[in-house]
Order: structure tokens, then C-alpha cells, then sequence
């Protein structure tokens, strides 16, 4: 009986680390899958800025660490104008439009 119980604890332990094992590897592929994906959208964007033509103007944004609440970019105490930013791009290759949902570059078909 004694043998059956440090078998199962066992069996428990080894079942609780490679599920940990598992987790971790799972949270470490999300976080490269997005971070690649975060780095992506910025290259498309910088190569959007340097070789085509804003064509609108329709993203609302405020500086590092401000947060827009309707009218104004607020941090703490201290409040400033947002600045509007280019939503649609006109490129050699196609029209690109930022999806103000989701804050990704999207090219039209």
C-alpha cells in the first residue's frame, strides 16, 4: 500500500511538471508569435511613412504614456491636444488603411 501511495505521488509530480513545462513553452511561443507581429507592423509602417503619400488623416494618438479620454491626451495631473496621425496611405503597390480597431496597417484589395 505504502509503495502504491509514493507510486502515485510520483506519477502526480511528474504530471504537475510537464504540464508546467508545456505552459511555459506555450506562453513563450505567444509571446514571441506577438512581439514578431507588433515588430512587423512597425516596419510596414515606417516603410508606409519614407515611400508613399498620406492620403488621410483620421488616427487620433497622444505621446508616451498619455491616454486620450475624448477631447485631450491625460497623464496625472498634466493634459496636452491629441495629434492626428495618417490612417490611409496611397502606395505604388496599393492603398493601405490603418484599421482604427485593432491599430494595424491593412492593404485594400
Amino acid at each position: 500500500m505504502e509503495k502504491q501511495n509514493k507510486l502515485d505521488i510520483k506519477r502526480i509530480l511528474i504530471i504537475l511538471v510537464l504540464t508546467l513545462i508545456f505552459v511555459v513553452i506555450a506562453i513563450s511561443i505567444y509571446s514571441y508569435m506577438t512581439g514578431k507581429a507588433v515588430e512587423e507592423q512597425e516596419k510596414l509602417k515606417d516603410w508606409l511613412i519614407d515611400n508613399c503619400n498620406c492620403t488621410e488623416k483620421n488616427h487620433i494618438f497622444c505621446s508616451d504614456n498619455y491616454e486620450y479620454n475624448g477631447k485631450y491626451c491625460v497623464y496625472e495631473n498634466y493634459f496636452t491636444y491629441a495629434s492626428k496621425g495618417c490612417s490611409k496611405y496611397e502606395c505604388s503597390d496599393g492603398i493601405y488603411n490603418l484599421n482604427l480597431e485593432n491599430k494595424k496597417w491593412q492593404k485594400e484589395n
